[in-house]
């Protein structure tokens, strides 16, 4: 009987073409095939995807090993990890992922708002520590004496990329007077792997100003930018100056804008002309779609009288109102 060498290579070499990718390859799959009866085994969000990984404890009780259960699943420096209702940030992070990725995660003792010169609140999971001093030496015992700095370290994205030197921050419960900081350094080297990790912001101690918002825990608080009032959303054209000779007419025309300044052409204009008492009969107007023509006779007495245009329409009863003055014709 003949022996099939194709197929026997073809089997061997299922799992790799060494024993060595053979023995990884079996790892792995011996890996996920047994993850759901491991302890060790967790679903977590890993940047808010649901993901199963091994979470196994450290020496160190503040971190804890992790590593994905699917081989196909990967880590990134500074990836975000929800697990037992905490965030947690991947602080560090193994080399040697030839046979599986794995990482250190450290969970987060705060959360820090800011807002990047809009309205827009921003809170990002943090790690904070303090930075400490040994000053010198008092009877063989060393004097340790806090300063004003702490340490941040917060995931690397398109959120704190925009956080600059000098930048004011609050790192705080919120009580009466909570503490206020300025950023005075940021490593955007030690804690990163390529384009992922981790920046490290040095803050010192700083004081409140009248324009943070203790409350909130915002510094340089920036408010809701206010609509512009309905009026501001109208308003009416004109050639030269607001003012009209007598003997002749003048047209004004309505303009209608939306919040974004876009001209509107489906509002129907609604115009009132107002006109000294006594004066009446000596000005008229007409409409023409969204132009308003007024006439004013040949009354001398009318210079250096004032009529009082007031354009609306049904969404803006309140509107805007122009003073046109009479004046002579020469």
């Amino acid at each position: 009987m003949s022996i099939n060498w194709d197929l026997y290579n073809k089997r061997l070499n299922l799992h790799g073409s060494t024993q060595r990718d053979r023995l990884t390859k079996e790892f792995k799959i011996a890996k996920e095939s047994k993850a759901s009866s491991n302890p060790s085994c967790k679903t977590v969000k890993v940047n808010g995807i649901d993901k199963q990984v091994f979470i196994v404890a450290k020496s160190d009780k503040t971190k804890f090993s992790i590593s994905p259960v699917n081989s196909s699943d990967t880590l990134q420096m500074g990836d975000k990890i929800f697990w037992k209702n905490a965030d947690w940030l991947i602080t560090e992070l193994s080399l040697d992922d030839d046979v599986y990725v794995s990482g250190t995660i450290q969970q987060c003792n705060y959360t820090l708002p800011f807002q990047l010169n809009t309205s827009d609140i921003i809170q990002e999971p943090c790690i904070i520590s303090d930075n400490q001093t040994t000053v010198g030496q008092d009877q063989n015992k060393i004097i340790t004496v806090p300063d004003t700095l702490k340490h941040i370290l917060i995931q690397y994205n398109s959120n704190t990329v925009q956080l600059q030197k000098g930048k004011r921050i609050f790192i705080d419960k919120q009580v009466e007077n909570p503490s206020v900081y300025e950023v005075t350094k940021i490593d955007r080297i030690t804690h990163m792997v390529g384009e992922h990790g981790l920046l490290e912001l040095t803050c010192e101690e700083g004081q409140v100003t009248e324009k943070d918002r203790s409350d909130l825990l915002i510094a340089d608080y920036v408010s809701v930018l206010p609509t512009p009032p309905v009026s501001d959303l109208c308003e009416i054209t004109y050639s030269g100056f607001p003012e009209i000779k007598v003997g002749t007419s003048k047209t004004f025309t309505a303009v209608f804008k939306d919040e974004s300044g876009n001209v509107l052409t489906d509002v129907m204009p609604i115009w009132n002309v107002i006109v000294p008492n006594g004066y009446e009969s000596y000005v008229s107007f007409s409409e023409d779609g969204m132009k308003l023509i007024v006439t004013v006779a040949s009354e001398f007495d009318l210079i250096g009288q004032t009529i009082t245009i007031k354009l609306s329409n049904v969404d803006n009863p309140d509107g805007i109102t122009l003073d046109v003055k009479v004046v002579s014709l020469f």
